[in-house]
């Protein structure tokens, strides 16, 4: 999802640099995208911190523990 929204960012950039999007339809676009990448990036480090938490990334085997 990031690296469409991601995309999407990129094209609206580049039609405003055409000519083809006004600033401000430029800046509505990327305060959508602003917002909604925060809200991924929040997501996904609550993910490794419970991760993290639970030592899922432990990487001692139960043989190496004995």
């Amino acid at each position: 999802m990031r690296q469409v929204l991601q995309h999407g960012a990129n094209v609206m950039m580049k039609r405003y640099d055409r000519g083809n999007l006004t600033k401000k339809e430029l800046d509505s676009t990327l305060a959508v995208w602003y917002i909604t990448e925060s809200r991924l990036r929040e997501k996904v480090t609550e993910i490794y911190d419970l991760a993290y938490t639970r030592k899922c990334f432990n990487t001692t085997t139960r043989k190496e523990e004995k």
